[in-house]
């Protein structure tokens, strides 16, 4: 299988020095592996209507909470922002954390 990671997107503001952009790749890394950690549990795709808001969720979670650690101490994880399908996922997500702990993910 393949992990397609968007740099395109990562320098969308032209960061010529490249330093916020470096920043920015390990945290999409991190995201688009959680994708794949997603399928791996069984989370594949469906039909569902909410299966994109459990799937974005899960990979947002991870990328900003679960694998924070992975990430040079003085990081800033870019925090999933507005009422888009990224951050009520991660909302969703959230809420099982908080109701049965972190083990819940795993």
């Amino acid at each position: 299988s393949t992990l397609y990671v968007p740099f395109y997107y990562i320098n969308q503001f032209n960061d010529m020095d490249f330093k916020n952009r470096e920043r920015r790749l390990d945290q999409t890394v991190v995201h688009e592996l959680s994708h794949k950690l997603w399928y791996s549990l069984g989370g594949n795709e469906s039909s569902e209507r909410n299966w994109r808001l459990w799937n974005e969720g899960f990979a947002g979670y991870c990328a900003e909470v679960y694998f924070a650690d992975l990430y040079p101490e003085d990081f800033e994880a870019e925090q999933t922002r507005g009422f888009g399908v990224h951050a009520k996922g991660k909302q969703k997500v959230e809420e099982l954390v908080e109701s049965h702990g972190k083990q819940i993910l795993l």
